[in-house]
């Protein structure tokens, strides 16, 4: 039986979500010092994350990848701790091989789990090295079957990428906004946002290292620490090397929640340093009430970010699909009762082809970017003739899309259709 991917897709992010929640619960149930109340306060801010919220709002590939991180923690330090049994490195190695294919980042979890591997295998150097070579192989085949696909289909590994905008030390500095907000400082004031970016990084690369060095036995942390340290440094690094988006929330999403459990975890252990030290600070009801304080602020921010999110969403639609400007759309309005009257035989391309979708449910292709030169000549030299559905209101027109000007000046367009915010024509 066919679903329209817009009726499923909300209840498949709400099982997803419903996953990551209970996942957590259960990953914290077995930390090294586990707490009931250090997980329902973890649990709570889960819950109502603008940032885990924003994901599983979208039809984004982040929303099964979060659940594979877990999968992946969760199978690591199996094998790690259980035995170092076969059985279970060829689990880890499935669930690293559909993670890597579902986004490119998941090439993380292989440096993750190769690492780990390395210090942590088995103490026979023979079978840790056979053991090593398997996870490598198994890890990497769904990717590389991918990757030689791509190659033979487009002749590229992974699409057309342009170098670098930003320098390395700018995309840190973003990175820190998105963990400055994530911990509810003000947002709009970045000023010593990268200097709480690089301690986190800091305390990250020290955690790790002791960790390792005093031999302590595999556990979930440590998983989650090596995961967060490679995930930040690769999203960090490619920013550098390769041109896309801003880092910002979508991208760095599947940290969120180590990141927390980072956090958290120097907090909980202060908490027992004092225990230790002097037992009657730890029962002062002055520190009970000033925590649940700064608990009760923490989640009212949270939820305020949450009512503002959704307010806007309620009122202006979701940007790239439901905006306001699209939702009251002449073209919009004609293609859903016109766009049957498309020839299939033709492609259709847009400058906003996923609203083009969502509102019609017509396959359709995107116009190509300025900067990816060589795709955009090909574009306007050697497509076949098509459809062009083009959207003039600056509200969900992206000017990095190469212009219906530059298209005018070398193929032939004839007018179909005029709207006051674009038109459809038909591109010779």
């Amino acid at each position: 039986m066919h679903t329209d991917i817009m009726v499923f897709a909300p209840w498949l992010n709400s099982l997803l979500f419903a996953c990551i929640i209970y996942w957590s619960g259960v990953l914290m149930s077995r930390f090294e010092w586990p707490s009931k109340w250090y997980k329902w306060v973890l649990l709570a801010v889960i819950v109502i994350s603008p940032s885990l919220l924003e994901i599983y709002s979208m039809l984004w590939s982040e929303t099964l990848f979060l659940l594979l991180v877990f999968a992946f923690i969760w199978c690591l330090r199996k094998y790690l701790a259980g035995g170092h049994r076969l059985s279970a490195l060829l689990l880890l190695c499935l669930v690293t091989a559909v993670a890597c294919v579902t986004r490119y980042a998941g090439i993380t979890l292989i440096v993750a789990g190769g690492g780990l591997l390395i210090f942590m295998g088995p103490a026979n150097r023979m079978r840790r090295g056979w053991h090593l070579l398997i996870f490598i192989a198994g890890s990497s085949l769904l990717l590389t079957v991918n990757l030689y696909r791509n190659m033979h289909v487009a002749d590229s590994l992974t699409g057309m990428r342009q170098q670098s905008l930003t320098p390395f030390f700018t995309n840190v500095h973003y990175y820190s906004n998105i963990a400055w907000e994530w911990l509810q400082f003000p947002a709009g004031q970045y000023a010593f946002s990268s200097v709480i970016g690089i301690l986190v990084l800091m305390g990250l690369v020290f955690d790790v290292a002791r960790r390792l060095y005093r031999r302590k036995p595999a556990s979930y942390e440590l998983v989650a620490d090596v995961f967060l340290l490679g995930y930040l440094s690769f999203i960090i690094i490619s920013a550098t090397v390769s041109r896309y988006e801003q880092v910002n929330n979508r991208l760095l999403s599947p940290a969120f929640i180590p990141l927390a459990w980072l956090v958290t975890r120097w907090v909980y252990a202060g908490f027992r340093y004092i225990s230790r030290k002097d037992r009657r600070v730890w029962m002062e009801p002055a520190v009970w009430i000033a925590a649940i304080c700064v608990f009760a602020l923490f989640e009212y921010r949270q939820w305020s970010d949450d009512r503002d999110m959704y307010r806007d969403i309620q009122e202006d639609g979701i940007p790239g699909y439901t905006a306001r400007s699209l939702q009251r759309s002449p073209i919009v309005e004609y293609l859903k009762k016109n766009i049957g009257e498309f020839d299939p035989k033709h492609a259709i391309y847009s400058n906003v082809n996923d609203a083009v979708y969502f509102f019609t449910g017509r396959q359709n292709l995107s116009i190509p970017e300025k900067s990816h030169v060589q795709e955009a000549a090909d574009y306007l030299r050697i497509t076949p003739p098509h459809y062009i559905i083009w959207f003039s209101s600056s509200e969900v027109d992206d000017p990095e899309i190469l212009r219906i000007e530059k298209i005018r000046e070398v193929r032939r367009l004839d007018t179909l259709q005029q709207f006051a915010d674009g038109g459809i024509y038909w591109c010779r």
